[in-house]
């Protein structure tokens, strides 16, 4: 992601500890303070959409992922403090999904790389792998208190577990 992203909205960022750039580098999402989420384009530094639930000066958004494919719906998934995550719609420009597994704080979440796969990180050390498009849980993993983060890397989680497909 080029510097120029983070220059765009810098009063957005704070208090937030996640922004996330799409895998192409065309555009750029970050959360203001208010949980408004935001879509720029990356090169201009024009903002380009504003999406907002219709509860989101009750949520505490956590993490963010976005994934922007070349065919197909661009997503963006936002954890939150009491344990779901938002998966969002960019082309229809609403909530697809609300995925909950405990209700313990999402501490990270990442998409595969084909948007299919979500897999988010709780508080508690549970690592929840989800089918995006049914927005059914495949599988959950305890883990051990103080994750921090998670990541899909070639389909598998990066404790190198495979995920089911």
């Amino acid at each position: 992601m080029s510097n120029n992203a983070y220059k765009m909205a810098p009063e957005s960022l704070r208090g937030f500890d996640r922004a996330s750039a799409g895998e192409n580098g065309v555009y750029f999402a970050d959360v203001s303070g208010d949980n408004r989420i935001r879509l720029w384009e990356t090169a201009s530094g024009v903002k380009r959409k504003t999406l907002e639930e219709s509860r989101h000066l009750e949520r505490q958004y956590t993490s963010m992922d976005f994934i922007s494919k070349k065919k197909g719906d661009s997503l963006i998934a936002i954890g939150t403090g009491k344990g779901k995550v938002i998966v969002w719609s960019l082309k229809k420009g609403k909530v697809l999904k609300s995925l909950e597994h405990n209700a313990l704080r999402v501490q990270d979440v990442s998409f595969d790389i084909n948007g299919k796969i979500l897999v988010s990180g709780h508080q508690d050390g549970t690592v929840c792998v989800w089918d995006v498009g049914s927005g059914k849980l495949k599988r959950s993993i305890k883990g051990q208190r103080g994750l921090t983060s998670v990541a899909v890397k070639e389909n598998k989680l990066l404790t190198e577990l495979p995920l089911i497909l």
